[in-house]
């Protein structure tokens, strides 16, 4: 009976349910142009100018659950219409840990979620009208995440891919000339995709 109290005791300590956050900035990288900005796009992939990314979840055991909400933004090459994209996601996570020993451990999760993708442009027409409009769009992104914490510190790196939904959207007719809309006049996203990757350092506490 003493033996059987004792394995139940470490059972319960082993499987209690504790309160995480994690906090994360880096840098992401997107490929695939066409999806992030309105127009036609000779850039390769962009650079965010910021992410975070904020978690709050359940820790059991080794095994991190929650919901994360994260952001990016960039600075794309229209600049003929100072275009900027900021996007707003929230994932349902789950991340892994597999101690090495009592400091190090490395991770292994995946997040999955829809997010807000905001296109906004700014410039001045023929008649001196400045314009300024932005444009929304929604879609879900799927992140697989790898990692190395030392204690509550750690470095991550996600590869991923998003997916717009269709939407049509109607972009001004007086446009700078040396900017071509992706279809004549309209930015029509039918399901197109993007991906690229985020390295972030993390601040955990459980």
């Amino acid at each position: 009976m003493m033996l059987f109290g004792m394995a139940s005791a470490q059972e319960k300590q082993n499987n209690r349910l504790r309160l995480g956050v994690d906090f994360g900035s880096g840098m992401t990288v997107f490929c695939n142009h066409s999806s992030i900005s309105l127009f036609q796009d000779p850039t390769i992939a962009y650079l965010a100018q910021f992410n975070y990314g904020l978690a709050v979840g359940a820790c059991i055991d080794d095994d991190f659950l929650g919901l994360e909400f994260s952001g990016d933004a960039v600075v794309t090459s229209a600049q003929a219409v100072n275009e900027t994209m900021e996007m707003l996601k929230l994932a349902a996570m789950i991340r892994h840990y597999a101690p090495v020993n009592n400091n190090v451990k490395f991770s292994a999760g995946l997040k999955v979620g829809p997010y807000l993708m905001g296109n906004g442009i700014f410039y001045v027409n023929g008649q001196d009208e400045k314009i300024e409009k932005d444009y929304y769009r929604w879609g879900l992104c799927v992140e697989p995440e790898f990692g190395v914490y030392y204690r509550f510190i750690g470095i991550t790196i996600a590869p991923f891919m998003g997916l717009n939904f269709h939407k049509d959207t109607p972009l001004p007719e007086d446009l700078p000339a040396d900017l071509v809309p992706s279809n004549a006049g309209t930015f029509k996203n039918s399901w197109e995709s993007y991906g690229g990757f985020k390295v972030m350092l993390h601040a955990i506490l459980d």
